[in-house]
């Protein structure tokens, strides 16, 4: 089982289930609110390749 961070079993069990189904559909997965490496990580692990989250950048004002 991967490590989503401070996420629990159950929860790396819906984002597998959820990326998935995804690629069933062919749609492009997104996963936001990424906080640390280990999360970035374990989403690659399942094959997530898109994320965001304060791990990447802090939310800017609209002018920037």
């Amino acid at each position: 089982m991967t490590d989503l961070g401070p996420a629990g079993k159950g929860d790396v069990a819906i984002v597998d289930a959820i990326l998935q189904m995804a690629r069933s559909l062919r749609v492009e997965v997104v996963a936001e609110g990424i906080e640390c490496r280990e999360q970035v990580e374990s989403l690659r692990r399942l094959g997530c390749e898109l994320g965001q989250g304060y791990y990447f950048a802090r939310p800017l004002t609209a002018d920037r």
